[in-house]
């Protein structure tokens, strides 16, 4: 198999999210919805949806105009993050910053990941490419592409050789999102996503994956580093 026959290569991430099917979207939100209302009790549920309801409104009138400039021209993505940040800064007012990031970092770990296994490239196709590492480090690099010309991340090329692949995101319109909309700790639960699906994915396939830092956890970029196991 070709590296270009993988599933979903040279699509951006939101392309990929938007193929997952509206049932499994629906699963995964109410997934999401279901561990907010575990860690809100009593009537701190309705408090909590009057607060993310007015909060919503602030946001929705910041200028996020910054996101445009990088070429992302996509409603659909503003509105998910105005959702995310607005919930975000809701549960903070309710129960402090270390109990909201906890609470975020565990609605990531749950539900983002599925999205990324029901989009990258099936294990057994990778296996039954001429060269594993190399057909996902070519999948991977199209993907960033991608997301690039869409205005999603800025991105630098480290080191490309036949056995490492280490990419630096510069910058995340996740991330400027955040800090647009004045709730820039809402992206180092995001961060998380990739903390979980990585490892388990790339070890699947020989590859090593290994990180240093992101800039939704303050650092300078968001490295992506895969080696040949």
């Amino acid at each position: 198999m070709e590296p270009t026959s993988l599933r979903n290569y040279g699509k951006t991430l939101l392309e990929m999210a938007a193929g997952i099917g509206k049932q499994t979207e629906k699963q995964i939100s109410r997934l999401g919805e279901s561990i907010l209302e575990q860690n809100l009790e009593g009537g701190d549920l309705e408090r909590y949806l009057e607060i993310a309801s007015e909060e919503k409104g602030r946001m929705l009138g910041r200028d996020l105009s910054s996101l445009r400039e990088k070429g992302l021209n996509d409603d659909a993505f503003v509105r998910q993050q105005i959702e995310w940040a607005s919930s975000f800064s809701a549960f903070r007012r309710l129960r402090g910053i270390d109990k909201t990031t906890r609470v975020f970092e565990r609605i990531a770990e749950q539900t983002w990941p599925k999205v990324f296994a029901a989009s990258f490239p099936l294990d057994q196709d990778l296996r039954e490419t001429e060269d594993p590492f190399l057909a996902f480090s070519e999948w991977f690099s199209a993907m960033m592409e991608a997301n690039r010309r869409a205005g999603l991340f800025l991105y630098e090329t480290a080191e490309d050789n036949p056995d490492a692949l280490q990419i630096h995101c510069t910058w995340c319109a996740w991330e400027a999102a955040y800090s647009g909309l004045g709730v820039k700790e809402a992206c180092a639960p995001v961060c998380r996503v990739d903390d979980i699906f990585y490892p388990n994915y790339c070890s699947s396939a020989g590859i090593v994956y290994s990180r240093t830092s992101t800039i939704g956890r303050g650092g300078k970029f968001c490295d992506y580093r895969f080696e040949r196991a």
